[in-house]
């Protein structure tokens, strides 16, 4: 029952409080009339009739109206203050949270007891602060109750009520909300994700199912991948529609709100794999290579199957915004891949050099402070060293030994050769005007100079270092005659591989080294002698 009581003459004792304290004015069966009727009663237009009163629920014996009872309703409207303070602690802790600075999320506070009395503000917070955090645990609590309704109502699975008696399998997993609906994240061991987890039919034309078709090869490069790296690999969650009741039952933990428990799936439901197809597929291959797998687990976001048409948006959305790592970055933390190594290891042996490089960036703007991406020198190295990142990895420790004392040569060489390159380290110029108006800032040169290089593999340093000398006398400002139609057009820098190729083969020329075939082909079929 909702009781309207006379709050006037209240105190922070039952024994000083005053006139009709604990009056009540009326009885409701509900709160919104009761919160109806005491706003008129606040409101009066008639003074003498207006009277402050709040609304007090009171499940005990009966109430009439016109009585006082000031000793049930004294400890009531204390306990409604304090529920205004701590709602008002909740706010603070929740927006503080959330990231808002302590002194924006404290503005317009003013501390007051459940007696209206004032108070600093470590002492307010030290007061309300454990009926704040129950309130915000009941609140996330209420959320996940509505986002579970919304999520079945949402769903075309029709007989939640049944799924409790039916057989289920297990999973220890932890509940969200994601648009309003519920969603479960469960660690599903591989064993079972091949077992129970399964694709669209791929026989159906491509509107009438939620996936692509899977690729065999590529779930045969992610089992090799896992098993390669047993003691380090790294896979994904994967996404699941599921057509059948799951049901939630949370552990009893205090500050959870029920977030933490274990996901019951049906037997026979369908599990339908929104994104990570390819990672289901693949774990039937590494499981049967390495059993020890069979047991560990990957985690899985579990939806609510709500049909074809959302599970085709789901994955799009899923898919339309992954964002790729730029082939610098990726080359930068691949370290498995041991060309990156090779190429990161020997930058690192040249300094100057290694900070002009752009580690993040695939491509460099023209404001930049660098002048190469990593990728620039990866291609520089392919060249210089006549082998494939590919190729690389199947070298022996002995020639990858001495590319690296070549490669050391030709790069602790090229300052003192270009004496462009020696100005822009010691910052007499910027790597901006390099780039602007000269074509060693260009990855096209540095790529050409590799090519260029290549034949020294084999001769001896000193030979090596007499044949780069002649180079250092050469203009390397873009309007200069020499590179036009090479790797200069109109005035801008064109990177291709005849532009590579034309630009070694001046390089080669002015060397006196030999030119190959496909230098002279080259040069030929664009009109240079060579």
């Amino acid at each position: 029952m909702f009781y309207r009581v006379a709050i006037e003459g209240f105190s922070n004792s039952l024994e000083t409080c005053r006139g009709d304290f604990g009056l009540v004015l009326g009885r409701h069966n509900d709160s919104y009339a009761a919160s109806q009727a005491a706003f008129k009663g606040r409101t009066s237009s008639n003074v003498l009739k207006r009277i402050d009163q709040v609304v007090i629920e009171y499940n005990g014996d009966s109430l009439k109206v016109d009585e006082n009872h000031r000793e049930i309703f004294w400890l009531l409207y204390c306990d409604l203050r304090v529920g205004v303070q701590a709602a008002r602690c909740a706010d603070v802790i929740e927006a503080i949270k959330t990231g808002q600075k302590a002194d924006e999320a404290c503005a317009n506070l003013y501390c007051y007891d459940e007696f209206g009395a004032e108070m600093s503000f470590d002492d307010w917070f030290a007061k309300f602060e454990k009926s704040a955090l129950e309130l915000l645990e009941e609140r996330d609590f209420n959320r996940q109750k509505m986002a579970e309704m919304k999520a079945k109502q949402v769903s075309v699975v029709e007989s939640f009520e049944q799924a409790a008696s039916e057989f289920t399998y297990s999973f220890p997993a932890v509940k969200g909300i994601q648009a309003n609906k519920e969603f479960y994240i469960a660690q599903v061991p591989f064993k079972y994700l091949v077992k129970f987890f399964t694709f669209a039919d791929e026989t159906l034309p491509a509107e009438l199912r939620a996936q692509r078709v899977v690729n065999p090869a590529h779930a045969r490069d992610i089992a090799d991948y896992v098993v390669s790296n047993r003691d380090s690999y790294v896979l994904p969650s994967l996404t699941v529609s599921v057509n059948a009741s799951m049901v939630f039952d949370p552990l009893n933990v205090g500050g959870l709100a029920d977030r933490l428990g274990v996901l019951r799936i049906p037997v026979d439901a369908t599990l339908l794999i929104n994104d990570g197809q390819h990672r289901r597929m693949s774990a039937e291959t590494f499981i049967q290579l390495d059993k020890t797998l069979r047991d560990e687990t990957i985690p899985v976001v579990f939806y609510f199957d709500e049909g074809l048409a959302r599970s085709k948006q789901m994955f799009a959305d899923l898919n339309a915004n992954l964002s790729k790592p730029s082939a610098a970055i990726n080359a930068l933390y691949n370290l498995r891949n041991p060309f990156n190594r090779f190429v990161l290891d020997a930058l690192d042996r040249h300094p100057e050099i290694n900070a002009l490089v752009d580690k993040e960036r695939t491509s460099i703007g023209a404001k930049s402070v660098k002048l190469w991406s990593l990728v620039h020198w990866k291609k520089f190295t392919e060249k210089l060293l006549g082998v494939s990142e590919a190729g690389f990895a199947n070298l022996p420790e002995n020639e990858t030994e001495a590319m690296a004392k070549f490669f050391d040569v030709v790069v602790g060489n090229m300052q003192p050769t270009f004496s462009l390159l020696d100005r822009t380290v010691t910052g007499v110029i910027s790597s901006e005007t390099l780039r602007s108006d000269f074509i060693i800032g260009h990855a096209v040169f540095l790529e050409s100079l590799g090519l260029a290089l290549s034949v020294l593999a084999d001769e001896t340093t000193l030979f090596t270092l007499d044949a780069m000398k002649s180079l250092s006398s050469l203009a390397y400002n873009k309007d200069s005659d020499i590179w036009a139609g090479r790797c200069v057009n109109a005035g801008r820098m064109i990177k291709n591989n005849d532009s590579v190729k034309l630009t070694a083969t001046y390089l080669r020329r002015t060397m006196g080294l030999e030119l190959s075939n496909s230098m002279i082909e080259t040069s030929l079929r664009h009109g240079f002698d060579y």
